[in-house]
């Protein structure tokens, strides 16, 4: 629904402060002095927090800290205009009763869009008015798509999360291919970021993913890994398990960077060094180009 003329972003209820999540007081003037938007195209409404997840909505992680928001948990109401911006709302949502719902009612009456039936559905698509689709509470929910997307400084970024016994060394693999293929999400990386572990990508605002690809389009790709195990992990934080070996991974992100160019395993060691098993320290983030 973009016009392609300026890079998407999103705007969230919640940056204006002063109220609770999910309240509607807080949502609705929200949506009124949205002012800077295009005209409206689009609208997703979702029952619970997780229903958003499916459709690739969900709440950064550094939202947990500046909303106080549980992780994994997404807007219950996106409104997308002609432009592809979106207006994320807190306070708005379908399936059931209450405020949400009845907030979801009064939205719809000053779109000038048809309500229809707003207890049932886990989730809504209204496109131009008309409702093209719906899932009741009842049926089954699909499952989310591995990738969160989202927009991020005028970008459209997928994170992925390898470090968990859901995803294996090949799983990683095989998206890495269809990404970076003719017709993949990501095409030909155009630059790579590499932080060499996962606190210093958090500091950089990269959520703790270590590897960072961008494509010819602009897009993002950002792969969380397993990491080492270090005395501080093993004597103070629980192990996060994760499928296959750590070497897997490691030898993944050589290859990553040796399709354009760069050696990760050119240490520049001395005889010296190599005579008494000196290693150089690797280097806090690695940038190509």
């Amino acid at each position: 629904m973009a016009d392609g003329g300026q890079a998407p972003r999103i705007v969230i209820d919640l940056d204006h402060g002063g109220f609770d999540v999910a309240d509607p007081a807080g949502s609705l003037p929200s949506f009124r002095s949205a002012s800077a938007f295009a005209p409206w195209r689009a609208l997703w409404l979702f029952h619970g927090v997780t229903a958003p997840l499916i459709r690739g909505f969900y709440y950064p992680i550094s939202a947990s800290e500046r909303y106080g928001l549980s992780r994994g948990q997404g807007p219950r109401c996106v409104l997308l205009d002609a432009r592809g911006d979106q207006l994320w709302l807190s306070g708005v949502a379908c399936g059931g009763t209450g405020a949400p719902v009845e907030a979801a009612r009064r939205l719809l009456d000053a779109l000038s869009w048809t309500a229809p039936d707003l207890a049932g559905p886990d989730e809504m698509l209204f496109v131009d008015g008309d409702l093209v689709q719906s899932r009741p509470l009842s049926a089954p929910r699909p499952q989310a798509a591995p990738g969160k997307t989202f927009v991020r400084d005028g970008r459209l970024a997928c994170r992925m999360e390898f470090d968990t016994p859901a995803t294996t060394p090949d799983d990683l693999q095989e998206i890495w291919a269809l990404s970076i293929g003719p017709s993949g999400w990501l095409g030909r990386p155009r630059a790579l970021t590499l932080y060499a572990d996962r606190a210093r990508s958090q500091q950089a605002g990269h959520e703790g993913c270590q590897l960072i690809a961008r494509g010819a389009t602009g897009r993002e790709l950002w792969l969380q890994l397993p990491e080492p195990d270090t005395y501080e992990r093993l004597a103070f934080t629980p192990r996060a398990g994760y499928a296959g070996a750590f070497t897997q991974y490691e030898a993944f992100k050589v290859a990553v960077f040796r399709s354009v160019g760069v050696d990760l395993t050119a240490t520049g060691r001395t005889w010296r060094d190599v005579l008494r098993g000196h290693h150089p320290e690797p280097a806090p983030i690695i940038s190509w180009p």
